[in-house]
């Protein structure tokens, strides 16, 4: 009776670390982006996201690898930090598969890297956590939009190839959406809204409008 018992607690034990560490998951992607949103960087924001998932699931384990800037989640999954802002860190990327990529501020990556990322979108995982199906491939990205000539306009707004200007085969796997502050205004600091309003025309629009600037140099905001 009382290894029974034993037992049956341990499965209860088990059964609340796993509703945990999905709920702890769940948080730390929300935290991660709010962080993003906010304005910090991709490290800041995610050991925002790892403090936050320790202070309310202290139970799940989350270790954080700062040598190689990974986290490591009790299930199994990776979260992995990268940066494509030069030819050597793109490199590095190569020896590496994902099932899921996030790429923080467009504006600042080129196409060829953006490219070179999606080579590495090719990690076969299962959705243990949810089913036995297969973790269907995703890539996300965000960015304040820049300019129509900006290879993000080009792909996500008129579905064309960005270097060889013609449509692309399959549309329907790229979409957009607009976030603006005003969007986000829960989150961020009322002086930091009023900051952006505040400022003069192109900015304005690009930073709180959220509006593509024309391709030519002396171009407008649409």
């Amino acid at each position: 009776m009382e290894l029974a018992n034993l037992l049956r607690n341990d499965k209860l034990a088990e059964n609340e670390l796993k509703k945990n560490e999905k709920a702890g998951l769940q948080l730390g992607q929300e935290v991660f982006l709010k962080q993003l949103q906010a304005g910090d960087d991709d490290v800041t924001a995610a050991v925002k996201a790892a403090q936050a998932v320790r202070e309310q699931f202290p139970g799940v384990p989350v270790d954080l690898d700062k040598q190689m800037w990974v986290f490591k989640l009790l299930n199994g999954s990776e979260i992995w930090l990268g940066g494509l802002d030069d030819k050597e860190r793109v490199e590095k990327v190569l020896g590496q598969e994902h099932s899921t990529i996030y790429l923080n501020e467009c504006s600042q990556i080129s196409y060829e890297a953006r490219s070179t990322a999606v080579t590495r979108l090719a990690q076969s995982a299962l959705q243990s956590a949810i089913s036995d199906a297969v973790l269907p491939l995703r890539m996300y990205y965000d960015c304040n939009p820049p300019s129509k000539a900006h290879w993000t306009y080009q792909l996500f707004v008129l579905k064309q190839d960005p270097d060889a200007r013609k449509p692309i085969a399959d549309p329907e796997n790229y979409a957009s959406f607009q976030i603006n502050p005003a969007d986000n205004e829960a989150n961020l600091a009322p002086d930091y809204i009023d900051n952006l309003k505040n400022m003069g025309g192109r900015m304005r629009r690009r930073f709180y409008e959220g509006n593509w600037a024309e391709a030519t140099p002396n171009g407008l905001f649409q």
